[in-house]
């Protein structure tokens, strides 16, 4: 290293990386299904589903804060509700209300790290061709700012990565196809011009992602290819990681979600769930049939 009065001594440090830790104290993880009008949870694989809510109106996204047990809900009459992870609770909170917002709520994703929630919406009044928004605001619906304006495509997928401070969303099947991500330390109600959401993955057959964002990368399915990549979140290394599975199922993804190293996802009808074999080296995917065929919108863990 070297200062002002010279080069000083040399110096070596060695640094090792933690082993990837698994979740302990249940063998299975705990899943969150939303569907067309109700949330439930599954707390083992091949179990019965513990209902959580239901509603009246058709539902069309859902966001998850676990470390406060709650979540976020948009529906059709564009309202955004907020209610306690719990059993059969009626016990939901207005937090947002179409006669208080300039678009309609569509998609949701919490950045749980600073207790924000992140809203795609479609920009009011609805028109041809839409046009689409992403805002934010605090928890309670309060503070809520643009984060990004200008969408012309609507996109499949949004998410926040707290931890990387990244906002990442996909767009399918146009001529701006693939992975897009902002920092989020460039939002201060809508970025500046000269800021530009950076295109990390080119690709018209994306399906739903997931932020794996301890190892700082986009896991996220491939579906012409029927298979899920990794993809570093410079966009520098584009790795498939299910080369060597059975029967692959994931020609059609729209929500997915990884825990232990393990994937779970639906294709808006089913929810499919993968199976490892140690000694053949191979990856089993299977349908949880039990569950019946439904309207599913999201699988969260």
């Amino acid at each position: 290293m070297r200062n002002s009065y010279g080069s000083g001594p040399p110096a070596t440090v060695h640094v090792s990386t933690p082993k990837v830790k698994r979740v302990a104290g249940n063998p299975e993880p705990v899943l969150i299904f939303g569907t067309q009008f109700a949330i439930f949870e599954l707390e083992k694989l091949l179990g019965d589903g513990i209902h959580l809510f239901h509603s009246e109106l058709s539902i069309e996204g859902i966001g998850i804060h676990i470390s406060k047990q709650l979540l976020f809900i948009s529906d059709v009459s564009g309202t955004v509700w907020c209610l306690p992870i719990e059993q059969e609770t009626k016990n939901k909170t207005k937090i947002l209300t179409s006669d208080q917002i300039d678009f309609f709520p569509l998609d949701l994703s919490v950045d749980w790290l600073n207790d924000q929630l992140y809203i795609l919406g479609e920009v009011a009044p609805r028109k041809s061709p839409p046009r689409y928004i992403i805002k934010r605001c605090n928890l309670d619906g309060t503070g809520l700012t643009v984060a990004l304006a200008g969408l012309t495509t609507r996109p499949n997928n949004m998410e926040i990565d707290p931890c990387n401070g990244y906002l990442l969303w996909s767009i399918r099947e146009s001529p701006a196809a693939g992975i897009y991500k902002l920092d989020i330390s460039d939002i201060s109600n809508g970025i500046k011009h000269e800021i530009k959401p950076e295109k990390i993955l080119n690709g018209s057959h994306l399906g739903a992602f997931v932020v794996d964002y301890m190892n700082f990368l986009v896991l996220v399915s491939n579906q012409k290819l029927n298979t899920i990549f990794s993809v570093t979140l410079d966009g520098k290394i584009v790795t498939n990681i299910r080369k060597n599975v059975i029967v692959p199922k994931m020609k059609h993804v729209i929500s997915l979600a990884t825990v232990n190293e393990r994937f779970y996802w639906t294709d808006g009808k089913s929810v499919y769930y993968e199976e490892y074999h140690p000694g053949r080296q191979l990856y089993f995917n299977n349908q949880m049939s039990h569950l019946g065929k439904t309207q599913y919108r999201e699988i969260f863990y």
